[in-house]
C-alpha cells in the first residue's frame, strides 16, 4: 500500500457536510434527503453512498458524478 497516496476515506463527507457544500443543487438538508430517498440504489450501486457504523456517508466525487449522470437521464 502507498500511504503516500491520498486515502478515499477522505472524500468521505457526513451527508449534512456534504449538503453545505453543494447547497447550489441542493438549497437545504431536506432536499438532500429527499434526492437520497428517490435514488438510494443508484448512488449506492454507484459507491456514492455509504452506511458505515449505521450512519449515511457521501463519498464527495462519486456522489457528485452520480448527480450529473441522473440528472442528464443517464444509467449508472
Amino acid at each position: 500500500m502507498d500511504i503516500s497516496a491520498p486515502s478515499a476515506l477522505a472524500d468521505l463527507k457526513k451527508l449534512d457536510d456534504y449538503q453545505q457544500c453543494t447547497s447550489h443543487i441542493f438549497p437545504g438538508c431536506q432536499s438532500i434527503r429527499w434526492y437520497v430517498r428517490q435514488h438510494r440504489d443508484a448512488l449506492a450501486r454507484s459507491g456514492a453512498l455509504l452506511t458505515i457504523a449505521g450512519r449515511l456517508w457521501v463519498h464527495a466525487p462519486k456522489f457528485d458524478r452520480c448527480v450529473l449522470e441522473i440528472g442528464a437521464g443517464g444509467a449508472v
